[in-house]
Parts: structure tokens; sequence; C-alpha cells
């Protein structure tokens, strides 16, 4: 199929370009069942590794949950990565406006923990090679998914201070998705994010 082919040619580019990582959006349950769905896009994501020859360097990203999305639950995450298989699958991203949106509330330390602690149980071997940092525009559980800047949105300051300084998040990259309105937008949502990293009162 187109998509399978395509997947397989960015595999390969990665591979040319000797990046890391492919972080990889498992696609959306159209006029079919959710189970049926999962087998069709780990099937495709198999099928790509075998003809592109680029193994393990897939990342799983947890989606919002908005029109048909197949992974904004990580029990979906899980299913999928499983069916995959361990040859295609590197690990997982974990954005956190879509994590919000689909109804983990990392706003609360008791929501960050249940995030981390159905990654841990459901996914292990595999863990959270990177995270996509943004805020969300809609407030908790909408299934939107509408980025905002770090801290004017739903999830707020407190929220990724909370997420942030948590020992499981240390050290894993983290890649901004936030709104570019303006050229000095990055830079102050860098520092934002700078300022969450040195403050440990959550």
């Amino acid at each position: 199929s187109r998509s399978v082919r395509m997947l397989a040619y960015e595999l390969e580019t990665l591979e040319r370009l000797n990046a890391h990582y492919l972080v990889l959006h498992p696609g959306r349950a159209v006029g079919q069942p959710l189970g049926e769905a999962i087998e069709i896009a780990s099937k495709g994501i198999r099928d790509a590794v075998k003809a592109s020859g680029v193994k393990k360097r897939i990342l799983l990203e947890n989606t919002a949950g908005q029109r048909g999305d197949i992974s904004s639950s990580i029990e979906n995450l899980s299913e999928i990565a499983q069916r995959a298989g361990a040859d295609s699958i590197a690990g997982i991203c974990i954005d956190t406006c879509h994590a919000f949106q689909a109804g983990y509330n990392i706003t609360t330390t008791e929501g960050v923990a249940e995030l981390l602690d159905k990654v841990k149980t459901l996914l292990s071997p595999l863990r959270i090679e990177l995270i996509h940092l943004n805020d969300s525009k809609r407030p908790f559980s909408s299934g939107l998914d509408r980025h905002e800047h770090i801290g004017r949105g739903y999830i707020g300051m407190e929220g990724f201070c909370r997420f942030l300084n948590r020992k499981e998040i240390k050290g894993i990259p983290l890649i901004l998705e936030t709104p570019k309105n303006t050229e000095k937008d990055d830079m102050e949502n860098l520092l934002k994010v700078k300022a969450l990293f040195e403050d440990n009162g959550c």
C-alpha cells in the first residue's frame, strides 16, 4: 500500500541521515472496528520495516483521541507495539497535549503517576525515549489536538513542573511542538521550560 511504501521510504531516509528515531502516529479507525484498525496498522509497520531493512527505529506516539485515533490510550499503544513486533518498535514518544486530551491528567501528581505507571506496566521493556512538549488549548479530556504555548493552556506551569520533575522523565530528550507566531516564541517557551527544571517546589 501507499502508506507502507511511504513509511519504508522514511525509514530508509532516516538510515541515510544517521538519525536515531522516526516518530509515528499509527493511524485511525475509519469505518472499521478498533481491533481491525490496530491489526492493519501493525501489519503496515511490520511490512515497512521488512521492506526497508531498518529495524528498531520507530517511536510510537500517543494521540489525542480525535477522529478515530487508535493510539490515544497506553493500552492501545501496547497492543500496537506487541503486534508490530520487537524488530519494529524502539520505544514510545509521549506528547503532553495528546496525553492530557486523551484523559491522562498530567496536571496532578496522581495523573502523572498513572500515566508513567501504565507505560512501565504495559509497555516494558519499551520506554519513553522522547517527549513532545506542548500545552493544551482545550480543557482536560476533550479529545482535541490543539497545541498551546507552555504555561498558557490548561496544563499550565504547575502541571508541567509536576511532570518534568518526575525522576522517570529526567534525561529524556524534549522537543517543543508549540505554536510559532513570532520569531521570539520558541525562545520564550524554552526559557519557561528551563525555569521549570530549576524549580523543584511543585
